[in-house]
Formats: C-alpha cells, structure tokens, sequence
C-alpha cells in the first residue's frame, strides 16, 4: 500500500489496447469501433476505473491513440507506458530536454546513447530520437545488434562486452554528445552511462527510468560528480 495501490477498491495495470465500447459527448475524434491504446492509469489513479486488468476502462482521450490495422492488439498494448516512459526521459524539461520529433526532423548533428536499447522502452527511445533528428549510440545484448540498427541506432555496443566503456567513449569522443538515457534499471549500468558522461564533451546528463530513491540506485560517491542524474 502507498506506492501502487493507495487505497481499495483498486485494479491495477497501466496498459490496454482495445476497441471502444462507448465515447463521452465530448469526444470529438473517436467513436465506436475504432481500435485504440491507451494509458488508463494516468486518467484515474488508485480507482477501480482506472486499472486496465478488467472488460471495460475509462480513458481520457488526451492519453489514446489509434491503432493502425496492421498492429495487433498484443502488439499495441506494449507501446503505452514504454513510450512515455522513454518520451518522459528524452523530452521532459527536467531530464535531457532534446528537441521532439517532427514528421519532417532536421538533423542535429548529434549523438544519444541509449543503454539497454533492447528493452521495450529502449526501442521506443531509439526510434523517438530518430524522429527527433539525433544519432543514436545504444547498447543490447550481441544477437540485437542487428535489430538496433533496423530501428535506426548508427552505433550498436555488446553491453557485456569487458570493454564496452571505452570502445563508446572512443567511437563518440569529438561528437556532439547530448547525453544518456539509461532504459534498463541494474545499477551497474547507471554508472557505466555517467562514466561515459563524464568523459565525452557536451552534455553530462544520464536519464534512468530508475525511480527517485529507488532502493537500486547506486551510491552517490560511485557516480562521477560533473554529471547530472535525473529520472523519468
């Protein structure tokens, strides 16, 4: 009680993907039928509408989105919190603030690492950096290395590589670096991202999707101190 669920009745969950059974009447852009993703929890927190685990959910319409026809359900429903999480992390004025994406992005000529590029909410981030006009260093395990260059990262590290620091140090030193975005939550690679940070120029910044006083988080004497560290 007190972090998810502050008080009952409460149905959990933040995610859906669904068809919409019925619409407000002030609802302009959706009707009956149109298949949506959603994030219901952000509506109505801590409510028994508001959790996505049950038949039917209230949504606000600022918070869905369509689903093309070529999207399944069980594709859609991953996108919503993964999405916002790494937009939150990118964008927010309070995280790495970089410029949003536009359907027709001018090139910024600089670079994001993206640790974790593999995780859900990695590759939402890779592909919203694209479209926001920056190249993408990101890390994965060896067999996705392939898959992140498909979703647009122009540099791809093994993170378990012994010496991957320094082989992202020494392929992005002299780059216009904008900083990191950590998408994954073991420590270790927290303070990995702020190790490059710290020794690339341009933005000391790393963005975790680590909650403020996580009990994950490292201690603070293992991060270097010219580096700013915030959470999405």
């Amino acid at each position: 009680m007190g972090i998810i669920v502050d008080k009952y009745p409460c149905i959990v969950g933040c995610d859906l993907a669904g068809q919409v059974a019925a619409v407000g009447s002030d609802v302009k852009n959706y009707r009956i039928g149109d298949r949506v993703l959603s994030l219901p929890k952000f509506t109505a927190p801590n409510t028994s509408t508001g959790g996505s685990f049950q038949l039917f959910v209230a949504c606000s319409e600022p918070l869905i989105a369509k689903i093309p026809d070529s999207v399944s359900y069980a594709e859609a429903c991953v996108l919503p919190l993964c999405l916002s999480t790494a937009a939150v992390g990118l964008f927010d004025k309070d995280t790495l603030a970089l410029p949003f994406p536009q359907i027709h992005s001018k090139l910024t000529g600089k670079v994001v690492l993206v640790w974790g590029g593999g995780s859900s909410v990695g590759s939402c981030a890779i592909q919203l950096l694209v479209a926001a006009g920056l190249e993408v260093a990101a890390t994965a395990s060896a067999h996705n290395l392939e898959y992140l260059k498909g979703l647009g990262a122009k540099y791809v590290f093994d993170h378990k590589s012994a010496s991957v620091v320094e082989d992202i140090v020494g392929a992005l030193e002299g780059k216009m670096f904008a900083g990191a975005f950590n998408a994954v939550m073991p420590p270790d690679t927290f303070v990995k991202c702020g190790r490059i940070a710290s020794r690339l120029g341009g933005r000391k910044h790393v963005a975790t999707v680590l909650p403020p006083k996580h009990p994950s988080w490292p201690p603070l004497d293992t991060l270097p101190k010219d580096v700013e560290f915030s959470s999405s």
